[in-house]
This record gives structure tokens, sequence and C-alpha cells, in this order.
């Protein structure tokens, strides 16, 4: 690109992680997650530095080129539906590694990613990954995934493209589909999503969806609820 971008250290921290835990990898099989709670907890900490870093006010996004982004998913399939106030936060939980590719134009966003290596809990409050996450060390983050099992499967993000603009963000919404089988339980995601860019130059991305606002969630042909969020931040 032509404009100054600010290199991210995600990836680093990825590759640094999964150095130092060797082989330890969890649910490796046929179409199976190879996450690794050492490697996900450094690239969740290191994301979340580094967008909490990046100022959320007068982003002026490129007009052309092209960039890649990485970071991570959490979200949680809920026991209960959302019916207002506080949410019930109990039900399973997932986290995976994010990549996503974005072409800049110049009134629009083209972008796809998708979602791979995650690990999940059952039967959990996600409450308890969020607030590990928030104030926590990656040190923190590994202890609690080292509870959590490997799934198979992935989600896939499409049609990416700019929303209304909204004050001195950049509004984007995009297709999910995929489906992530945990412990025998086929967990099928489709909709849309919704989120913003961040940064003065859009270093950082976020893309959220619930299934009260266009996420739909099908958990052995049954309809669930939930959401997820995804932070993800420059690498090139």
């Amino acid at each position: 690109m032509n404009h100054s971008r600010r290199i991210l250290a995600a990836t680093a921290a990825l590759a640094a992680a999964t150095s130092m835990s060797g082989c330890a990898l969890f649910g490796i099989g046929p179409g199976g997650s190879t996450a690794d709670p050492v490697a996900t907890a450094a690239l969740a900490v290191q994301t979340r530095d580094d967008f909490n870093a990046l100022a959320s006010v007068d982003s002026t996004l490129p007009t052309s080129g092209e960039a890649n982004y990485s970071g991570f998913m959490a979200g949680v399939v809920k026991d209960t539906q959302f019916t207002g106030g506080n949410p019930t936060q109990i039900g399973r939980m997932l986290v995976g590694d994010a990549n996503f590719e974005v072409a800049f134009m110049a009134s629009d966003v083209d972008f796809s990613g998708t979602v791979s290596n995650i690990l999940a809990k059952d039967e959990t409050d996600q409450n308890e990954f969020y607030i590990a996450l928030t104030s926590g060390t990656a040190a923190d983050v590994q202890a609690l995934l080292e509870t959590y099992d490997g799934t198979s499967g992935e989600l896939t993000f499409t049609n990416g493209r700019l929303d209304t603009p909204v004050g001195t963000t950049k509004n984007i919404t995009s297709n999910v589909s995929g489906t992530v089988t945990h412990n025998g339980d086929a967990i099928e995601f489709g909709g849309t999503t919704r989120g913003y860019f961040i940064g003065a130059n859009g270093e950082g991305m976020f893309v959220n969806a619930e299934t009260h606002e266009g996420l739909t969630i099908k958990e052995n042909g049954g309809d669930r609820f939930g959401d997820f969020g995804i932070r993800l931040v420059e690498t090139n």
C-alpha cells in the first residue's frame, strides 16, 4: 500500500507460542482442530493488546490495496434465549483463530475470512473466559483453554462489505456459514454479521453476530441461541 500502515505482531506471537509448545496439539484427526491452548492464548492476548491500542476515532480507510488481518474469535451457544436485560451466560464456549483478507476500494471494501482451530467447552460461564481475557495474562487464558476440547470444522465469512458508516467508525457486514462438531454435537452457523474498522487507517476489525440480530445457530438440527465476536489486527 502507498499509505503508512502499522505492522502488528499477532502472527509472530502465534508462531513463537507454537514453537514453545512443541507437538502438544489437541483434537488432531481428519478435518479436526489442531488448536494449541498455548498458541491460542498467546494470540488472543497479543490481539487484545494491539486492538485496544488502536484509536477508535477519526478512522480513514484506504481507497486501494489489500491487507491481511489475524486474531481470534470468542463465542457461546447459550442454553436459553436472549429476552432482554442481562442475557444468560451459560453455554458452550468456542474460541478459535481468525484470518481475514480485505481489499480496499474508493467507496467500499471486499473481505472474506475463516475461523479455524476451534477449542470448545460445554456448560461453562462465558464470563470466565472474558474476565481472563480482559485483565489476565496469556498464562491465565491458557489455563482456561487447557480445559477445552478440540473440534472439527470451521466458520467461513463471505460477501464482506461496508455498511452505512456511523459517526467516525466504518461499519461492516458479511455472511457467515459453517459447522463445528464438538463432542458429537454438530453446531451449524448461518446468517449475517456486523462490525466495524478501527484505527487511523483501519488497522483493526471487529466482527460481531448475535442470534437476535441476524445470526442463526442450529445444534443437531434444533434452533439455538448465542453470539460471537472476532477481534483482528492488520499483519501486513
